[in-house]
């Protein structure tokens, strides 16, 4: 699966399950999550790389990410897993939030701030111009049995 078809498949599912749960109040466990994800996606772009078998092929790569050629060179030959490089400063610093959305990922945090019920505004549903929520609608916690799920299903393609 190449790069951006990931990326279209992962951003598919989020906005499924972000729908579902626009209503939750949600903010801690999407920052958590969203970081996760992205590490998830250096990960992967590292694996790539480690895919070939010459260390000189990851150190081309590394510079062509933006990496100067020293530390390039050092991480080239690193031992690490490629967990522990996926989170390390190398790898944070040149595949950025910004650079990824240049590929088309959208951070979680930011597509739920764009559906997310917002029940301190004045509501759509109600006609009387009565600021708050809806009749009988409230914020809610989902289960950590829902958000199980999700993370299965997006580690299921990643």
């Amino acid at each position: 699966m190449s790069f951006d078809e990931r990326i279209q498949k992962l951003n598919e599912i989020t906005r499924g399950w972000l729908n579902y749960f626009r209503m939750a109040s949600i903010h801690g466990k999407l920052k958590e999550l969203d970081g996760w994800l992205r590490n998830r996606i250096r990960y992967c772009i590292w694996s790539r790389l480690g895919r070939e078998k010459k260390p000189e092929r990851k150190r081309k790569n590394l510079i062509r990410l933006g990496v100067d050629p020293d530390h390039a060179y050092q991480w080239s030959r690193s031992r690490m897993g490629g967990w522990r490089i996926a989170q390390s400063p190398i790898l944070v610093t040149t595949i950025t939030l910004e650079r990824l959305r240049k590929r088309g990922y959208e951070s979680l945090l930011s597509y739920y701030e764009k559906v997310a019920l917002r029940l301190n505004e004045p509501s759509r549903l109600r006609r009387d111009g009565v600021r708050g929520a809806p009749v009988g609608l409230t914020a809610h916690r989902p289960s950590t049995r829902l958000w199980c799920v999700f993370l299965y299903a997006v580690m299921g393609f990643i």
